[in-house]
């Protein structure tokens, strides 16, 4: 039996909301009488969508006036904090770099430089042995100059910090034409302005509609 619930101010909006779907959900077409019952309660939905409206819109509107401002104020001051750690944080890495590459010239300058000192004194040595007839310990002196050669280690002070780099990227242009479309965001309100401006009469790729009927009688 199709019976409207019975409206009371005690009740709260949000019971009614659910009370009236459920009667929608349950609702079914017996006779002509029943016209006029879903008619009303249409309007009845109307109504309660009214109501919702004035109770919500001011409170709405203020925590949207207060969300803007928290929001303004956090830039306000978030971003200069975040530039400025950014710009800090890129100095601090390219100094660090730059003194690794310095400590890096340094010991491949030592290394040079040990290897030379070790093949010049083995040359040396292989000669005074050549000098003295040990001909066999010359060849081996002369062998051992390819051999490794342990130079002495850069020290250098530690470069002491607590801040850690991880490797990023950031989008610096974007030329549309060439996007793909697997990055391209679909604007489903700008189709469906197009689709009631040809009253359905179009075809737009990638999209499929259909018509429907929507309730637009007022509160009466």
């Amino acid at each position: 039996m199709n019976t409207l619930p019975i409206q009371s101010g005690e009740r709260t909006v949000e019971k009614r909301a659910v009370e009236i779907l459920e009667y929608c959900e349950a609702f079914e077409f017996v006779d002509d009488d029943d016209c006029k019952k879903a008619d009303q309660t249409i309007v009845e939905c109307k109504m309660l969508m009214k109501e919702i409206d004035l109770h919500h819109k001011p409170i709405i509107a203020l925590a949207h006036q207060t969300h803007k401002a928290a929001t303004a104020a956090r830039k306000k001051y978030y971003e200069p904090a975040d530039q400025g750690s950014k710009i800090l944080a890129r100095k601090l890495a390219n100094y660090q770099h730059q003194r690794r590459l310095e400590i890096a010239e340094k010991q491949r300058l030592l290394d040079e430089q040990a290897k030379a000192d070790h093949e010049a004194e083995c040359e040396a040595e292989a000669k005074r042995a050549e000098a003295d007839g040990q001909k066999e310990v010359a060849t081996a002196l002369r062998e051992l100059k390819t051999a490794p050669v342990e130079a002495p280690q850069v020290v250098e002070r530690e470069l002491m910090t607590k801040t850690k780099f991880k490797t990023d990227w950031e989008i610096v242009s974007v030329d549309k034409a060439k996007v793909e479309s697997d990055y391209l965001i679909v604007d489903e309100a700008k189709a469906m302005r197009v689709i009631r401006a040809n009253k359905g009469n179009i075809k737009i790729p990638g999209f499929e509609f259909k018509e429907i009927q929507t309730a637009v009688r007022k509160c009466e």
